[in-house]
């Protein structure tokens, strides 16, 4: 399992990540306080606070892991 904090902050990123989800093979949560939803679902992410980083964790191997990273950093924050 990886971890990456990542922003969404517009109904447009949100939708947009959510279809960049959809193409990954690994399996993906978000995160929001105590709230976990699937990384794919549109409605499960339209439900998180957007105002704020999220955690995006990632169930996958290294080699898998690497490819999920780089489809996912254009939403990544510090």
């Amino acid at each position: 399992m990886e971890v990456m904090k990542i922003m969404l902050d517009t109904l447009e990123k949100v939708k947009n990540f959510t279809e960049d989800a959809e193409k990954c093979d690994a399996d993906m949560d978000l995160i929001s306080g105590r709230s976990y939803v699937d990384a794919r679902s549109i409605l499960g992410v339209c439900s998180l606070v957007r105002n704020r980083p999220l955690t995006l964790k990632i169930y996958a191997d290294y080699p898998e892991f690497l490819s999920v990273k780089k489809r996912m950093e254009k939403y990544q924050v510090e």
